[in-house]
């Protein structure tokens, strides 16, 4: 099995190094600002007690304490206890951004990974809370989108997944709405063998932004506001997708990576976000790769 799997991958690896890997376009109807820079700094802090909220250039202001089922499930919790990886771990750095109504939206972000072994399995999860500054209270802004990065081995097959995420006033209300861009490297078992990993985009999913959070909105999938910035990675410089095909196929370019008949986008049509631009402009002038 080991010696078959070897073989498929050096075969992709051949392959794929006669094609020429152009840095796509993506998705470009709308026009892309820079990341927004952070509107207030914020910081996530833990201890026995739970996860607070602080205000390092605030300091007249008090931490805010955030509801661990907030940030983690018990069934996440539960989950992790019995592995050797905790997609629990959050990161200090809180991102902020303006959504248009005095509120602020705040980007909470965990990841762990194996540092040795066979498995290099990694996962972690995004959090999206509301913050009014003027009543100092916080909300849950998004429900919970479980484990949003992570990547592992299937049979001999490696597997991963990320998210992305987009800030923009889709439906033109004069609110900042999130967009969700969901992408895979999949495994398929057929006939008692794993095949794979094939790349999978779905269209950005839109969450429209009301009074109590953002709410997904099916009516919007697969468009683009007139301006929409990216989200910043938070505490890694790369994902387990690039991560994974890279050791693969020795590339950042999705227009290289092998796609399956079921592919949810064509190449051309490829959101490709800007840390992942920068990765690709800089293994094309031979500089070092991002890690995580």
């Amino acid at each position: 099995m080991m010696s078959r799997t070897r073989c498929a991958f050096a075969a992709v690896v051949v392959a794929q190094a006669m094609c020429v890997c152009a840095l796509l376009p993506g998705l470009m109807p709308g026009a892309e600002d820079k990341t927004g820079t952070l509107t207030q700094r914020f910081e996530l802090t833990s201890d026995a007690g739970g996860f607070s909220l602080e205000f390092p250039s605030l300091e007249t202001l008090k931490p805010l304490p955030v509801p661990k089922e907030w940030l983690i499930s018990s069934e996440d919790e539960a989950a992790a206890e019995e592995s050797y990886i905790s997609p629990n771990k959050f990161d200090r750095h809180v991102a902020s951004f303006a959504v248009g109504d005095g509120r602020l939206g705040l980007h909470l972000s965990s990841f762990d990974a194996m540092r040795e072994g066979s498995a290099q399995a990694a996962a972690g999860r995004d959090v999206f809370l509301l913050y009014d500054p003027k009543e100092s209270k916080l909300s849950r802004g998004l429900l919970d989108l479980g484990i949003t990065k992570e990547r592992g081995r299937v049979m001999g097959c490696f597997s991963a997944k990320a998210t992305h995420f987009l800030t923009g006033d889709i439906n033109e209300d004069g609110l900042t709405d999130l967009g969700v861009v969901r992408e895979e490297l999949k495994c398929e078992e057929r006939d008692d063998f794993m095949h794979g990993p094939f790349y999978e985009q779905a269209p950005v999913a839109w969450c429209v932004l009301g009074q109590n959070g953002w709410q997904l909105d099916e009516a919007y999938s697969g468009q683009l506001p007139r301006r929409y910035s990216q989200l910043a990675l938070i505490g890694i410089s790369l994902t387990p997708i690039d991560y994974v095909a890279y050791r693969l196929w020795r590339t950042y370019a999705p227009s290289c990576w092998k796609t399956g008949p079921r592919r949810t986008a064509q190449r051309s049509e490829l959101f490709v976000p800007s840390y992942r631009r920068g990765l690709i402009e800089k293994q094309r002038s031979g500089g070092e790769h991002g890690k995580h």
